[in-house]
């Protein structure tokens, strides 16, 4: 983990440490789809830490499905290049995909992996790394200091009853509808931290929350672009639950974010879409000039059990930006950061 260990919301877990009875050591020793000593092997069965022997790229011909709790995936611990997740030549549902059965899931950690989608937004797949609570609870939930490129959907979405998430460090670009915090009424997302995160270049949802969603804590985030195929997506879009529904709306506090719009990307400065019936805290955050759409506070700052470090935006560049991202950067994900740098 990082010097100062995880923040937020997830850092009440350990992944594998917090195992009742115990955990295996699994090594990754090949980038093979599946079969002995793949990725897909080392997940299918029990409480364990992944380990890999190997660097290099995973081509999947199927999802990798988490299923098991007490899982720690920890691609920091390959060789050069790092463990790239290569989703881009099949037709899949998610990359990566938490898929709980009745029992739920819970204490998992995914850090430095890079995963890697078929770019477009035709939408003919999902979610490079998913959260899917529909058939069962998910919680206590790190992902920490990933990369996510080329997604056609989602980055990294909640669906259904998830709680306790720390998302932190992660490097989201050129990508469609970036991080999806929606389901339907009636389930719950909540206790969601976000924070210390570059979302680079995407379309839209930078963040979205919509229908039923606890408190989120989204800080210290540095958005650089939205709206990117001109089509009107907005960078934070915070909607409300369905009228006339008992159900609760959406709380978040939004603290120290930096949104950078790009001239020339698209046609939409203004980056929030703040909707009816959200209950948002804005603190501290450095939105464009153009902003007009409700960035004043509302309500109070919810209280949160789990806070992390804010970093101010004028930190930003020298706190987030060196050691965002899965490890062994490629030089198109330098020259974004290199950009952001410029920018900002």
């Amino acid at each position: 983990p990082p010097p100062s260990g995880y923040e937020g919301f997830g850092s009440i877990t350990k992944g594998h440490e917090d195992a009742p009875g115990g955990f295996t050591t699994v090594h990754v020793t090949n980038t093979n789809d599946a079969g002995a000593g793949s990725l897909r092997s080392a997940l299918s069965a029990g409480s364990r830490l992944i380990v890999f022997d190997i660097g290099g790229t995973i081509t999947l011909a199927s999802d990798l499905q988490i299923v098991n709790s007490y899982l720690t995936i920890d691609g920091a611990t390959a060789p050069s290049p790092g463990i790239t997740i290569d989703a881009s030549a099949s037709i899949l549902y998610q990359a990566l995909v938490m898929e709980p059965g009745a029992g739920g899931l819970t204490d998992i950690i995914v850090r430095s992996l890079r995963l890697v989608g078929p770019g477009g937004h035709d939408n003919t797949t999902s979610d490079l790394l998913g959260m899917d609570g529909g058939t069962g609870n998910i919680a206590r939930v790190i992902i920490d200091r990933c990369t996510m490129t080329a997604s056609n959907d989602g980055c990294c979405d909640c669906a259904g009853n998830v709680a306790d998430v720390t998302i932190s460090y992660c490097f989201f670009r050129n990508t469609q509808t970036c991080l999806n915090m929606n389901g339907d009424s009636g389930v719950s997302r909540q206790r969601i931290s976000v924070h210390h995160n570059v979302m680079s270049k995407c379309q839209e949802r930078m963040i979205r929350m919509a229908h039923r969603n606890g408190v989120i804590d989204l800080v210290s985030n540095i958005v650089y672009g939205w709206d990117w195929n001109a089509t009107g997506g907005g960078a934070l879009q915070i909607r409300p639950g369905v009228v006339g529904e008992d159900e609760d709306y959406p709380k978040i506090n939004v603290e120290d974010n930096l949104y950078q719009f790009v001239a020339g990307h698209g046609t939409e400065e203004n980056a929030i879409r703040h909707y009816i019936n959200g209950d948002v805290w804005y603190a501290n955050n450095l939105f464009p000039a153009g902003e007009t759409n409700d960035v004043s506070t509302v309500g109070s700052r919810h209280a949160i059990s789990q806070e992390v470090t804010h970093t101010t935006t004028g930190q930003l560049e020298a706190v987030v930006l060196p050691s965002v991202g899965a490890p062994f950067r490629t030089a198109a994900e330098q020259a974004d950061i290199d950009e952001i740098a410029a920018a900002i």
